[in-house]
């Protein structure tokens, strides 16, 4: 019974190692990377760039929730004149997301006007 058990292990081992070696060889090595040119990455640079900038652009133009005034915040999308009074009164804020936070607007409201606002 032993020789039996061994002659199956031994089996079932053999079986596995041949099952491993040919899925190794299956698998086909990756491609060698083409190399940049010096053209390529200056202008994936500038690309980089320019989207740094666009994003600094849009950041100064949002209002601060700690320092518009009402008639700033009147010009955002969606805000009623209550929720705007809301937004002055419960200030100072210490994230964008404080106004659902604090209940002053919904999740809704925050998504429509989110890329619009900042605290600064």
């Amino acid at each position: 019974m032993n020789k039996k058990l061994v002659r199956i292990a031994l089996t079932v081992a053999f079986g596995l190692m041949v099952a491993g070696g040919l899925r190794a060889q299956d698998e086909a090595p990756a491609a060698p990377r083409k190399p940049i040119s010096k053209g390529a990455q200056e202008a994936k640079a500038k690309k980089a760039a320019a989207k740094a900038k666009a994003k600094a652009e849009e950041r100064a133009k949002a209002l601060s929730l700690n320092t518009a005034t009402k008639d700033q915040l009147k010009q955002l999308p969606g805000l009623t004149p209550a929720q705007v009074d809301a937004i002055v009164a419960k200030r100072p804020y210490h994230s964008k997301a404080d106004l659902v936070v604090k209940g002053i607007i919904t999740a809704e409201q925050y998504r429509a006007i989110s890329k619009n606002i900042a605290i600064k």
